[in-house]
């Protein structure tokens, strides 16, 4: 198989399932050349496009020396887009719960995405191109989670450090673009994966055209998609920390 470096290249982390497989699916079905990276890659292998265009990596994110490998397998690559969307989640009692599968949550979901993302704006402003960098946030990241809570403080991380950054680029002028996204309720397989029950809500591949559509033809630098999403990034930055928590707290027992 050859690959044609040069061409542009979409990145997209946690690409096997949910939103990550739904992004893969439709930047192909656009003619995109696309790099899958995720732990599993079985359900990657069953696309039935042009090899050319799709590089299936398989690479354990929670191991950082995996993350800095698969940066120096693709630095050659025109990737003008990353999708910083690979996550773990885990419900339950935190006195209760397996520490190391939490450590792996925050070597994946906190780490791997600030090392892709430092290493990636060091290119841009190396190489003077103005690629840009997504990383998958969540409206749980404004709030307390209780049995949840090695998520939901990562998804906290996430949005804080993304904004934190978004601000230093602009002070100095740097190349490249960040762009936060806050998904909340979207119906994918997510939740039962950290022991709960399938996650309700918006369709996955509606939410994901939505958010292609967006990143590729808009300025927006935190993209909120649905009325219900907007109305709760709203009012969870305005509810008590008290009242989130009971609320919060509820939900999950409900697994």
């Amino acid at each position: 198989m050859i690959i044609n470096k040069n061409k542009q290249w979409i990145l997209v982390t946690g690409a096997s399932k949910g939103i990550g497989f739904s992004i893969c699916q439709l930047m192909l079905e656009l003619n995109y050349n696309v790099i899958a990276v995720s732990r599993d890659t079985t359900t990657l292998e069953e696309l039935n496009v042009d090899s050319e265009k799709l590089l299936i990596i398989p690479c354990d994110l929670s191991k950082n020396e995996n993350v800095f490998y698969l940066f120096d397998e693709i630095e050659d690559f025109n990737i003008t887009h990353i999708f910083n969307n690979a996550g773990l989640g885990l419900i339950g009692s935190f006195a209760e719960t397996d520490i190391s599968k939490e450590i792996a949550i925050i070597n994946t979901n906190i780490s791997a995405l600030v090392i892709l993302t430092k290493l990636f704006l060091q290119k841009f402003n190396n190489e003077k191109t103005n690629g840009k960098i997504i990383n998958i946030g969540s409206l749980a990241g404004n709030v307390s989670g209780p049995l949840q809570s090695v998520y939901y403080a990562s998804k906290a991380f996430v949005n804080n450090f993304t904004e934190s950054v978004q601000y230093e680029m602009k002070q100095e002028n740097n190349y490249g673009k960040l762009i936060l996204v806050l998904p909340g309720q979207v119906k994918t397989n997510f939740r039962k994966s950290a022991g709960g029950k399938v996650q309700e809500g918006y369709n996955v591949y509606w939410y994901v055209k939505k958010l292609i559509y967006l990143v590729f033809h808009s300025n927006k630098e935190k993209i909120v998609i649905g009325v219900n999403h907007k109305i709760t990034d709203f009012f969870s930055r305005l509810f008590s920390s008290r009242i989130s928590k009971k609320f919060l707290y509820k939900f999950a027992k409900e697994k």
